[in-house]
């Protein structure tokens, strides 16, 4: 799953890598025995957690009492089960119980050719035995920490979802040790492991980490407001002159400092400047508003900084056209 690229503003945001080798289907991470903490309304109703990768492997297969009954293997490409080239599906892993695993046929390399070098995962998932089913796990964050930079938030996977579907909890996160970042975050990443989330499931401003007790967990949620805008001298194309442009959004400050954002568990911002881009028609009125950066670190408030020049009543341009306007802005915030 793609994410928007992050630029450098007044507080520290996660980012993460994408990795992963062919698009097959593939393992079934579930939660691991870590720490976790939500953000979200209700938690996800309990899946079972039973199906095998895929539905290549039977219960029978997968059957286990405890955590040492079960083994990880790689998933078998397509090709091989149909008498192609010996060749594991890259990145792509299921948990089955040791003796059944003994009684499968190995893969002679030497006979049938052997998988390129670049499958190899570097980290590939471990297993666990839940209720009575091996199964993969969630990558397993260390939640040690001295500090919070040594923690990073991902998000949750679910258990029990269906074959192709989306794995991720949308809203829900897990906190670890910044060590496991690069691998967590290429199994959240990569939708052969998570399947295909809607565009909107992932919120692109992850909660922030810290550690506390030397224990990695999630800053508890706060709400922000603005508390000052800082107006600088706007530039524009023909047909209105800064000035106009100025008195008429200078006139709206009490309105934009009146802007919040809802409660969400980020590292607090204290102040931020950017540039609002936007179109003044032949009525006056301004279209094609662009809050920039701001709108992914606090897209609540850059949508009212949005609402409320959008309901602006600038004068006419002159000669009948629009008007585009490069407006730089500051603004400063606190939590409430």
């Amino acid at each position: 799953m793609s994410r928007p690229s992050v630029p450098t503003l007044a507080f520290v945001v996660l980012a993460v890598a994408s990795h992963g080798c062919a698009p097959h289907a593939v393992s079934d991470p579930r939660p691991g025995e870590v720490a976790a903490t939500t953000v979200a309304s209700s938690p996800p109703e309990p899946a079972p957690s039973t199906r095998a990768a895929s539905g290549i492997y039977s219960p029978e297969a997968t059957a286990c009492s405890v955590a040492t009954d079960c083994e990880r293997v790689p998933l078998r490409a397509e090709s091989e089960l149909n008498g192609g080239a010996c060749c594991s599906v890259c990145a792509g892993y299921a948990a089955v119980n040791h003796a059944y695993q003994a009684r499968q046929a190995a893969c002679d390399p030497l006979k049938r050719g052997a998988c390129p070098v670049s499958c190899t995962e570097g980290r590939p998932p471990p297993v666990a035995c839940e209720a009575g089913q091996c199964v993969l796990t969630y990558p397993p964050l260390r939640a040690t920490c001295a500090t919070d930079g040594d923690c990073v938030v991902v998000p949750s996977l679910q258990t029990g979802a269906p074959a192709g579907g989306c794995r991720i909890v949308c809203g829900h996160y897990v906190a670890g040790n910044r060590e496991w970042d690069a691998w967590a975050a290429s199994l959240w990443e990569n939708t052969s492991v998570t399947g295909v989330c809607a565009a909107g499931c992932v919120d692109p401003m992850l909660p922030a980490a810290e550690c506390v007790a030397g224990q990695c967990g999630i800053r508890a949620p706060s709400a922000v407001r603005v508390i000052r805008v800082d107006l600088r001298g706007p530039t524009a194309t023909a047909g209105l002159t800064a000035a106009e442009i100025t008195s008429v959004v200078t006139a709206s400050q009490a309105q934009l400092t009146a802007c919040k954002e809802r409660s969400r568990s980020i590292a607090p911002i204290g102040y931020a400047g950017f540039q609002v881009h936007f179109v003044i028609g032949a009525d006056g009125r301004a279209t094609k508003i662009d809050a920039g950066e701001l709108a992914y670190h606090v897209p609540d408030i850059a949508a009212c900084l949005v609402s409320v020049i959008g309901g602006l009543q600038f004068a006419r341009p002159t000669g009948g056209g629009s008007v585009a306007v490069e407006y730089p802005m500051g603004a400063a915030f606190e939590a409430r």
